[in-house]
């Protein structure tokens, strides 16, 4: 799993980690599809309708797969607008995760998973299937060096939480790597505090 602020090289790094992958490559899509998440919903939301409704999906065993928030994003958008948000967004990541690894794949998720509390939460899952071989890929950025076109304010408060949350080995990770400096909480005038989880911004991350 990766970590980091928005333009802090996660999706290319992903891409990296998903290409050393001896297992045979295989794409999201059909791990849980969009169109019977939507058909899942029901009148009123309810993410369990989809993130309890898993089985095994047998090509799948084996492989490899990358799961990425802004994948499932653009492929709502483009085939589902009128069912689009940020909680149907995360509802299907969670059921391609628990789909994937239940059926015996190998998963590199790339979102940035600023608190501890959702890390911790994708650790459990891991658990839950018996993967023990679970790594956390920190990717560390000034704020001000960030190629995601987010504002200044709000990278700098996401930077800060994720300075707080302090991710870390100790979280239970059999593996974890810290790609660039480490960063420090940015103090300014201008800095707001945003707290916002992931599935609540959206943004074009890199």
């Amino acid at each position: 799993m990766l970590c980091g602020i928005p333009g802090s090289g996660k999706s290319q790094l992903a891409k990296s980690l998903y290409a050393d992958l001896q297992n045979k490559k295989m794409d999201d899509v059909n791990l849980y599809p969009a169109s019977k998440a939507i058909k899942n919903i029901g009148l009123i939301f309810d993410p369990s309708k989809i993130t309890n409704d898993i089985v095994i999906n047998a090509d799948y065993k084996n492989s490899a797969v990358l799961i990425s928030p802004n994948k499932i994003r653009q492929e709502l958008k483009d085939n589902y607008p009128d069912n689009y948000s940020e909680s149907l967004v995360f509802a299907i990541v969670d059921a391609r995760i628990k789909t994937a690894l239940k059926s015996g794949a190998s998963v590199v998720y790339e979102a940035t998973n600023l608190d501890k509390p959702i890390r911790e939460k994708y650790l459990w899952i891991a658990n839950e299937y018996g993967v023990k071989d679970t790594s956390l890929h920190v990717t560390w950025i000034n704020p001000n060096d960030s190629i995601s076109g987010i504002s200044p304010n709000l990278l700098s408060a996401m930077n800060n939480r994720l300075v707080d949350s302090n991710p870390s080995k100790d979280e239970g990770w059999s593996d974890f790597v810290q790609h660039g400096t480490p960063a420090e909480k940015i103090q300014n005038n201008d800095y707001f505090d945003v707290s916002i989880d992931d599935d609540e911004i959206e943004y074009e991350d890199h």
